[in-house]
């Protein structure tokens, strides 16, 4: 395919992209709603939902989660469910360079790449993330523990896989001068370890520590994912936290406030193809 740069996202192609992203999303939805899935959204997905009914304007990605039970659930059906022809499931199972401890729903023969994963190789395509939570410990002694543990692994997991990741503390350039001394399935299952070791144990709380927003960041009450409600997400309904409130207050604070443009977080992609979905805007 021919790729078209872009120096950022103007916003035609930011609508284009969020009518690609729906192409996933539904997909995801029929096959949650049709296996009994319980997934939720999150973090800017979740805010889109509440403040836009959709997505954030100027955001380019989509993010849902679920509960382990669920998500390894997901995973197996998407085996048999999923609608292959037009869809594929990234994660380090089935692409060994992909260095992230969750799932990509990736559309079929579109291309996107950035700085950040130029060099991994992976599919490269528009993708909605789903990210599998776990059991977290509520004593702080053991929570950093456990994020010193994955945090070592999973810098190792990217070091070897490609990603170029701007490592700016010495912890971590101290943690990359270990990369040679193990191999990635080593690191791989070191991660999977720590990740899963409290989910046979009772908690209130559940943690997606391969997210955006690091370990501390993304600890949660369990209930908040727990309880659900249908909300309006652009033409479709997805399941949003009911107590939204209060979870979005925690993740970002006064959240209806509509930020400065120069805080407004997106991806900046250097090749974007959508191919066969290019006049995506006229089908519609």
């Amino acid at each position: 395919m021919e790729k078209k740069i872009y120096a950022k996202q103007d916003e035609l192609t930011l609508k284009k992209i969020h009518a690609v992203l729906m192409i996933i999303a539904k997909e995801i939805k029929r096959i949650c709603e049709k296996n009994n899935i319980h997934y939720f959204m999150l973090a800017g997905t979740q805010l889109g939902a509440v403040r836009h009914k959709g997505f954030i304007p100027w955001d380019d990605d989509m993010d849902l989660g679920m509960l382990r039970d669920d998500y390894d659930k997901f995973l197996e059906v998407c085996k048999t469910d999923l609608d292959h022809e037009h869809f594929l499931v990234q994660n380090f199972d089935t692409e060994p360079g992909f260095g992230k401890f969750y799932t990509r729903i990736i559309l079929k023969n579109t291309s996107l790449t950035y700085d950040y994963i130029k060099n991994v190789n992976t599919t490269k395509g528009f993708f909605v993330d789903v990210f599998p939570y776990e059991n977290t410990p509520k004593s702080k002694i053991l929570q950093k523990k456990q994020c010193m543990i994955m945090s070592f692994a999973l810098r190792i997991v990217k070091e070897k896989t490609g990603y170029a990741d701007k490592c700016r503390t010495l912890g971590g350039k101290i943690q990359i001068l270990f990369k040679d001394f193990f191999t990635l399935d080593f690191v791989k299952n070191l991660y999977i370890k720590e990740m899963k070791k409290y989910n046979n144990k009772p908690t209130e709380l559940i943690n997606s520590a391969n997210s955006g927003n690091g370990y501390f960041n993304e600890i949660l009450k369990k209930k908040w994912v727990m309880s659900v409600e249908q909300m309006q997400f652009e033409d479709i309904t997805l399941p949003g936290i009911k107590d939204y409130d209060e979870y979005l207050t925690y993740m970002y604070g006064d959240y209806m406030q509509i930020p400065d443009e120069d805080d407004r977080v997106t991806h900046e992609f250097k090749e974007i193809d959508f191919g066969p979905y290019d006049n995506i805007l006229e089908q519609k």
